[in-house]
């Protein structure tokens, strides 16, 4: 597939996110080393433009040498319909993603044909850690019809989606993508469980481990990280606000992230 769709969605990240060539060759075992640019997307979940304040790295290492788009608009701004739309180089309206929930969310997207299929088909490696779409690990795939749980969408390198498996009872995986402190990844085709660890920071080392293993190919790299954070998201802690049941009968919830 032609990288052409994603022309807009490549900008961006190029513009917005850290961009480095690849080392030049200094040796003549490192002469067929491809010099395009490698390329890492950080999406934050929820997050305001506002509360970059709290992100000094970012500002200091990526806004101050790049572009702020003062004047860019979100054609359809929640999770899973603006993921699909990073993911397709498509409106909602046309990839039919349009809501987090059944009988939209992962289960309605075709993922067969996405970004990283056509960097993958132009020579770079790929990798995807963190939050993938709504409802994946619990939606049965589009694209196989058969459980998403061990699911590895086409196109990725290495895959480490964080799941939203229903874990029965009889089962000892536990945790998910909106645990904190509990979070359980499809690595690869493989289930693995954090428990006790904060999930930003395992995504961090996943990352620093991924750029290592990318920067001993000769191929460049396309990495998508996708901390939950700052979502709203468990486990409750005693700090936390209280739900309350309104007068006409409503129960007020305060998620916190």
């Amino acid at each position: 597939m032609r990288l052409s769709r994603w022309l807009l969605v490549g900008t961006l990240a190029l513009v917005l996110l850290a961009v480095a060539p690849v080392s030049s060759p200094r040796t003549p075992a490192e002469a067929a080393v491809d010099n395009r640019p490698n390329i890492v997307v950080v999406m934050m979940d929820d997050m305001r433009w506002d509360e970059m304040r709290f992100a000094p790295n970012a500002r200091r290492y990526i806004a101050s040498r790049g572009v702020s788009f003062a004047n860019s608009f979100s054609p359809l701004p929640l999770c899973c319909p603006a993921r699909a739309s990073f993911l397709l180089g498509q409106y909602a309206h046309n990839h039919g993603v349009l809501h987090v929930k059944a009988p939209y969310g992962f289960g309605s997207v075709n993922d067969s044909r996405t970004v990283a299929t056509a960097l993958h088909g132009a020579g770079y490696n790929t990798g995807m850690i963190g939050k993938y779409l709504n409802g994946y690990g619990r939606q049965p795939s589009r694209v196989t019809h058969r459980a998403s749980m061990l699911y590895e969408p086409a196109g990725w390198t290495d895959w480490a989606g964080s799941l939203e498996t229903n874990w029965p009872r009889s089962s000892h995986y536990r945790g998910g993508t909106y645990n904190y402190m509990s979070f359980t990844q499809n690595i690869n085709r493989r289930v693995v469980m954090h428990p006790g660890q904060y999930s930003s920071d395992v995504i961090g080392t996943q990352a620093v481990n991924l750029v290592g293993k990318y920067h001993r190919s000769r191929r460049p790299f396309f990495l998508w990280l996708t901390p939950v954070a700052p979502h709203a998201g468990g486990p409750w802690e005693k700090r936390d606000p209280r739900d309350y049941r309104k007068r006409n009968g409503y129960v007020q919830e305060f998620p916190t992230p």
